[in-house]
């Protein structure tokens, strides 16, 4: 089994991220891969005792999670989903540390501000796309989670992954913070 995020950050990532490391599940993907490094990289990650995770920057990138899923029979994803307009709040929150641009090069913090509408709609394809994709492979191989909005937690992501509920609070991450 190999559990990768699908969707984009400031959904509930991080908390997915530190509640899979409760669970005992194997994180050692680094955020300073991005695309076609990441993935000649994660031949060098096998490790057979291991259950391992692919969350956050780069491999929620849903052309990533994609071509994960289609390189692994054993692959399950999560998708975490948000509030576009909260997701947005928290997103230029952080833009200081996770800059963001287009073809035409990074943004400064207030033209993301500015272009709020812009970069929902963007979201919003990109959230199309994700739910066709999904249609199209077994319910039992993803599971939608809305952290942040929903307060989903360990009962739906314990079910998921077939594993016990611990006996200690969802860890939370970045809730009304930073992220």
């Amino acid at each position: 089994m190999k559990i990768v995020q699908i969707g984009w950050v400031k959904t509930g990532s991080s908390s997915l991220h530190n509640a899979l490391n409760l669970l005992g599940f194997y994180d050692k993907c680094g955020d300073e891969w991005n695309g076609e490094i990441a993935l000649r990289n994660l031949e060098e990650l096998s490790d057979k005792n291991l259950i391992p995770f692919y969350v956050q920057w780069p491999w929620c990138q849903y052309l990533m999670s994609i071509k994960l899923y289609e390189k692994w029979d054993d692959a399950y994803l999560i998708y975490l989903k948000r509030d576009f307009e909260k997701q947005h709040n928290s997103r230029y929150r952080d833009f200081s540390g996770n800059p963001w641009g287009d073809e035409n090069g990074e943004w400064t913090s207030q033209e993301f501000l500015e272009r709020k509408n812009e970069v929902i709609e963007i979201w919003k394809e990109e959230e199309e796309i994700i739910d066709r994709f999904l249609s199209g492979i077994p319910k039992d191989r993803w599971l939608e989670m809305n952290i942040c909005d929903n307060g989903d937690g360990w009962d739906k992501l314990c079910s998921f992954l077939n594993v016990p509920v611990p006996d200690i609070p969802f860890p939370h991450s970045n809730k009304g913070g930073s992220g």
